[in-house]
């Protein structure tokens, strides 16, 4: 997981970074990164993570998993190593929504040890698996947050996924209404507790753990033992001295006004649930910051919150789709994140992580075109695992000499020419072979037929275009 849970790409002084499966170049999300990456590469059937602020939703829409922040004292908070008590909650990341409620029958409940779950008795169903009705969505009233939703160039991609979701829960039966723009997020800007309780619920933590290494946070910086990437964050825990400010109280009231406005909204419409996306980007490359989570809705309502499988953005990456419902209304967003996914079938399993029990056989793809006697032949080979495609392109009815380039397009929405997406060979090339290291985006154009291998000649600048078509199975 990211170091101390202080962060969502998952990087540990530990481990170093940790990849997601979907494609290696690629963050995986977090905090619980290790925890999704580890059960989208079916190392697991199932797993846990913590959600102070998206640690369990956002590393499960970054592998197309379904992840549950629950009400606040669904579940017990007892032995999570503590980044702020008044927000952090354990939960499961599945494949499905049925292993997530199995895994919830067995994980949620009063306990003990952590006082804060007296408020979920009476008020957990026998069992979550009761929800699981394919055909839950119907008559479902729903309401897309459009200010969740982004509109840069960077997080469109992601929003015409959730767009194209919430077209889909209307074919399945659901009701989509228009409650236009909210004013919710007013009630997030301050309200997060993350930097002002850390010092204080660590030290407890740590006064509580026998025969831990260090004592406090204070020495745990003065030792350096931990990753550089939290080290501003924890250097301005060390700053707060007390909870007893204006600030604090401030902050905690406005979590109660946050939790009343979504009550309020899903009451006035008479809504089921809010509909957003997770983080409002796909995963960024390892060492880049991932900015765009929609995390704070929940984490600051208290209110629960399930991301389930949306799709793929342009770039070949999951995107998550997440509601939001009301107090220990978990069954209800399981029922319709279960008929969603029913409907969609949007889970595809990452390609380089494949069965060890049948493996899946090389993608075999060859490739033929010709115009006034010349053309062009390919044959592609792709190792999914590796993403690794290995080529052999010949033209013909050519001079060699009068080869420019051979190219790897990516096609334009329609078929129409594309720009250049991979080198295959240069001039004065008649053949060319090679391999190739496709990214998730290449993966998604190949899949989708959005790929084609194209001769460019003197004479023929625009050249003969051979399109590359994924085999049926």
């Amino acid at each position: 997981m990211h170091e101390l849970a202080r962060g969502i790409t998952t990087v540990s002084s530990l481990t170093g970074q940790t990849r997601n499966p979907y494609d290696p170049t690629r963050n995986p999300g977090g905090s619980s990164g290790g925890t999704g990456a580890a059960v989208a590469a079916s190392f697991g059937a199932v797993g846990m993570g913590s959600d102070t602020c998206g640690s369990i939703r956002i590393p499960s829409a970054h592998h197309a998993l379904v992840g549950l922040r629950g009400t606040r004292g669904l579940a017990s908070g007892d032995g999570i190593v503590p980044l702020s008590t008044t927000q952090d909650i354990g939960g499961p990341l599945a494949r499905s929504v049925e292993d997530l409620a199995i895994t919830l029958d067995a994980t949620v409940g009063v306990d003990p040890a952590d006082p804060v779950t007296a408020r979920s008795e009476g008020r957990i169903p026998a069992s979550f698996r009761d929800a699981l009705d394919a055909e839950g969505l119907q008559g479902a009233r729903l309401a897309v947050l459009h200010e969740l939703l982004g509109d840069s160039g960077a997080e469109r991609p992601v929003s015409t996924v959730i767009e194209a979701g919430a077209e889909a829960m209307a074919a399945a039966g659901a009701e989509i209404v228009d409650v236009g723009e909210t004013d919710l997020r007013s009630f997030l800007e301050d309200a997060s507790v993350i930097g002002l309780e850390f010092r204080r619920d660590f030290d407890a933590y740590l006064a509580d753990t026998p025969g831990a290494p260090v004592r406090t946070l204070a020495e745990l910086v003065e030792l350096g033992l931990y990753h550089e990437i939290i080290d501003n964050g924890l250097r301005s825990s060390l700053e707060v001295e007390t909870l007893d400010t204006d600030d604090y109280r401030d902050r905690l009231a406005r979590r109660d006004a946050a939790r009343a406005a979504v009550e309020a909204l899903l009451d006035e419409h008479d809504l089921a649930a809010l509909i957003y996306p997770t983080i409002r980007q796909t995963a960024r490359p390892v060492g880049l910051a991932q900015p765009g989570s929609n995390c704070a809705l929940s984490a600051v309502s208290g209110l629960p919150a399930i991301t389930v499988p949306a799709g793929y953005a342009a770039d070949g990456m999951p995107v998550g789709l997440e509601m939001i419902g009301r107090e220990f209304a978990e069954s209800d967003l399981i029922r319709l994140a279960y008929a969603f996914e029913h409907a969609t079938g949007h889970r595809r399993p990452p390609d380089s992580t494949p069965s060890l029990v049948a493996p899946p056989a090389p993608v075999v793809i060859e490739a033929a075109a010709e115009a006034n006697g010349a053309g062009l032949r390919g044959r592609f080979e792709l190792d999914r695992a590796r993403r690794e495609l290995a080529y052999s392109v010949s033209a013909y009815g050519v001079p060699a000499e009068d080869v420019l380039f051979v190219h790897l397009h990516r096609a334009v929405e329609g078929g129409g020419a594309g720009p250049v997406a991979h080198l295959l060979g240069g001039r004065g090339r008649a053949r060319s072979s090679g391999r190739l290291r496709l990214s998730a985006r290449d993966l998604e154009s190949l899949r989708a037929g959005g790929l084609y291998a194209a001769v460019h000649v003197a004479g023929n600048l625009p050249g003969i275009r051979a399109d590359l078509a994924w085999p049926a199975d």
